[in-house]
């Protein structure tokens, strides 16, 4: 258990869930066993990074890596190209590094340009297991027929954490605001069903879709600034000039007031 404590668990985590990624390539009945190898693996190393073993909201922290890796591993399994399949799961390897690492130095020192670290690689590694899980979620029913409304409410359930996930770095009482976070949810859940009749091929459909999640993210986040690193929102209000973001913001943010009203 010591190994899960120490700095070098950081730097072969990564490389043992790429080699994982190696194994269900080539053989893919090894696929969910080297899955759940892998949450077991993230699990020990997150809870091992805690200095006081204290910190409740540590199956958070891990939950937000175990989803990035699923997401990675099943948006593999639909691409042709061995090369692309591979420079994905480098990249996916050094991000896994990356957010371990800082995971690591602010459970022990607290450090808050750490925690701006945790903040953006939450913001940009949700963004891409939304897209990953997306083009999963429209690409099942194409190659295996499986049925798309059989799987919505599970993609939901595995992404509705992410709304939340980040604000347990800031004075968030996450209980008090459930009815923002559930309403987020069902947004969601509406415009994926929406973007799943377009003709477009999958990779595209869960662009989209992780376009949304990330702009109900921000509405969120505006609704709870005063909490948070606000030069977060600099790069989205740049958006603004290259679309009409202010239509998208206002539309989002009326199918979440919608949802609220309807919950309470």
């Amino acid at each position: 258990m010591n190994f899960f404590k120490s700095k070098k668990a950081i730097f072969i985590t990564p490389v043992i869930l790429w080699f994982l990624s190696q194994l269900f390539l080539a053989r893919p009945r090894f696929f969910f066993l080297a899955i759940t190898a892998g949450f077991l693996l993230l699990a020990l190393v997150v809870r091992g990074s805690e200095k006081n073993k204290q910190n409740q909201n540590w199956p958070l922290f891990f939950f937000f890596p175990a989803l990035f890796f699923l997401s990675v591993s099943l948006y593999i399994t639909f691409l042709p190209n061995y090369y692309w399949i591979q420079i994905i799961l480098l990249l996916s390897a050094y991000f896994s590094f990356s957010y371990l690492r800082n995971i690591y130095y602010f459970f022990h020192y607290g450090a808050l340009e750490r925690a701006e670290r945790l903040d953006g690689l939450m913001l940009s590694g949700g963004f891409l297991s939304v897209f990953a899980l997306a083009s999963s979620l429209y690409g099942l029913p194409t190659f295996l027929s499986w049925n798309f409304w059989g799987l919505l409410p599970l993609f939901v359930i595995l992404v509705s954490p992410l709304f939340f996930q980040s604000f347990v770095l800031g004075r968030i009482n996450i209980r008090d605001n459930w009815p923002l976070f559930l309403s987020a949810s069902l947004v969601l859940a509406e415009m994926t069903a929406v973007i799943y009749f377009l003709p477009l091929s999958f990779n595209i459909l869960g662009f989209f879709t992780a376009i949304f999640y990330y702009f109900i993210l921000l509405v969120l986040r505006l609704f709870l600034k005063n909490n948070f690193f606000r030069k977060q929102f600099a790069l989205a209000f740049k958006f603004r000039y290259y679309f009409d973001y202010n239509f998208t913001f206002k539309f989002t943010l009326v199918l979440i007031l919608e949802q609220i009203t309807f919950l309470l």
